[in-house]
């Protein structure tokens, strides 16, 4: 006579679909690569200290990630105002390095985004090519599945296969949204939840429970887009990253000149102020770099109350200016004919991101007096923030023991317009078109 406490075993039957099998490939993928974690149903809730320390992991991960897309991106407005001629051309190194790492960010910003679609779609065609030939039912149709929940084993039945387990241990039940996905060893048989009814299911759970397998999902981050939306995406931005990398303009290849040109000039009269000074020990130079022509005037001017040197040069393609403060610091630390400049020098602001420094000599050194440094930019090109691209540079240095500070400042000043003129006058070099 049968023992009426016996429980009766639960028994369920129900098809699989294709749909139902890859989506168990696919999460035994995850499981595989560590991307899907599992947690039991009765494990006790994490620490905040373990969750403190996932938090700042997540926390580094995005940091990263975010600074490469910030340099990633401005990599590729660059590449792109270049394609569309809304910024000079750039000079044969920078194409070098901006062209090709914009086809790259692109390649990378394809993978990042449709990673996940591309890897699914190779797993589930893996998966077709291994059961075309052991498990040919699945392809066809739907396959009937018999399972069998009892204190002691397990069972379940399908086409071709029965298989009996008494070792519950080795089973673990992973509940999703959709599923419930038996994992018996390496197998994973999956059983969706609209297939059974709700006494079913409650059934299967009770039976997981008691038994200490039943395990559920680690929350991870939903993700903002769908995995085919980022997918497009990923497309569209590789697709605009490649066109863009391969359409950014360079300079024109230049005529055939002398690579390297240094004259010595006659001496020549100008107007400063007012005042007739002559420029004295005049040197021009000219040298070409990346196919663009660079050049440069210097010499001294002869005053009987003034010592004084200048530098201006120019080149093809603008250059951004620093900072009045970034000018001032980097003169400081210049050892200029003057001598050091002091720490306590004054500095002043000049249009166009120039600075005009003063200081003065004891009467000891070899250029006592009222000093003064200014370095000013010319051929200016204002640009956003308030910042400035430029041409031309003049670099005046100069010293008097018997004029005032003020009219030292204000000479100088008036110099900068005839020192920059003379390059163009003296030299007879045709001035860049602006851009």
């Amino acid at each position: 006579m049968p023992d009426q406490n016996t429980p009766t075993p639960l028994t369920i039957s129900f098809d699989l679909e294709l749909k139902d099998f890859l989506f168990a490939a696919w999460t035994a993928y995850l499981q595989r690569r560590k991307r899907m974690k599992l947690i039991s149903f009765d494990q006790p809730t994490p620490s905040p200290r373990e969750k403190a320390s996932g938090i700042m992991a997540a926390f580094i991960a995005g940091l990263c990630l975010g600074i490469f897309q910030f340099y990633a991106a401005g990599l590729v407005l660059i590449a792109a105002a270049s394609a569309l001629g809304y910024v000079p051309p750039l000079s044969p190194d920078e194409h070098r390095y901006i062209g090709p790492g914009s086809i790259v960010t692109g390649l990378i910003w394809l993978l990042l985004l449709s990673g996940e679609t591309i890897a699914k779609s190779r797993n589930e065609a893996a998966c077709k090519r291994s059961w075309r030939h052991d498990f040919h039912d699945m392809l066809q149709g739907a396959v009937p599945v018999s399972m069998r929940f009892s204190d002691d084993s397990f069972a379940i039945d399908q086409p071709g296969s029965s298989q009996t387990v008494t070792d519950l241990s080795s089973i673990k039940l992973v509940e999703s949204d959709a599923y419930c996905l038996l994992q018996l060893g390496s197998a994973r048989v999956p059983i969706p939840k609209d297939k059974l009814s709700t006494q079913a299911l409650n059934d299967i759970r009770s039976w997981s429970t008691a038994q200490k397998i039943l395990f559920r999902q680690v929350p991870q981050r939903p993700k903002r887009l769908p995995p085919k939306v980022a997918t497009w995406l990923g497309v569209a931005l590789f697709v605009s990253c490649l066109w863009v990398g391969t359409h950014v303009r360079t300079w024109p290849k230049p005529a055939p000149y002398p690579t390297t040109v240094q004259l010595a000039l006659r001496d020549v009269e100008t107007i400063i102020a007012g005042q007739a000074v002559n420029l004295q020990q005049l040197n021009y130079s000219a040298h070409v770099r990346q196919g663009a022509l660079s050049d440069e005037l210097s010499g001294s001017i002869g005053r009987a109350d003034m010592s004084v040197t200048f530098t201006v040069d120019r080149i093809a393609t603008p250059y951004l200016a620093q900072t009045a403060q970034a000018e001032f610091e980097e003169a400081r630390t210049w050892h200029s004919w003057t001598g050091q400049i002091p720490a306590d020098a004054t500095m002043e602001p000049l249009p166009d991101s120039g600075v005009f420094i003063a200081w003065d000599n004891p009467p000891t050194a070899a250029y006592p007096g009222h000093c003064a440094a200014l370095r000013a930019n010319g051929g200016t090109i204002p640009i956003s923030g308030g910042r400035f691209l430029w041409r031309y540079r003049l670099r005046i240095q100069a010293c008097s023991a018997t004029m005032a500070k003020a009219d030292v400042r204000d000479w100088m000043l008036a110099a900068i317009q005839p020192l920059e003129n003379e390059l163009a006058l003296r030299t007879q070099t045709k001035q860049p078109p602006e851009l």
